[in-house]
């Protein structure tokens, strides 16, 4: 009782009946059960901000997946397409030689 900062009524817990020894043992329990009840809620409080925290920056990163998949295709899609009026310019350059021809 001692170590546990039990003091007696009477200032000695040598002078403490037995009943009275196990009242001062439940209290020290129950503050220290309440205390811990305490802590472990705190601590569940932080583990769900950093849940949310977690859920929201994989939603990010699936959405910044997408973006890029998007600007990728959209890239490929600008490309063969460039490619394709450079080919036009090029057959239609290769005919104005035959044009001036005539």
């Amino acid at each position: 009782l001692v170590s546990a900062g039990v003091m007696a009524p009477k200032g000695d817990v040598s002078e403490m009946g037995t009943a009275e020894c196990i009242r001062a043992l439940l209290q020290c329990c129950t503050a220290e059960r309440e205390h811990l009840s305490q802590q472990l809620a705190e601590k569940q409080t932080a583990l769900n901000g950093l849940r949310s925290q977690l859920m929201a920056a994989e939603k990010g990163r699936e959405a910044a997946e997408k973006r890029s998949e998007e600007l990728s295709s959209a890239a490929e899609k600008s490309h063969r397409r460039l490619q394709e009026e450079h080919e036009a310019e090029r057959a239609s350059l290769k005919a104005v030689p035959d044009l001036l021809l005539l």
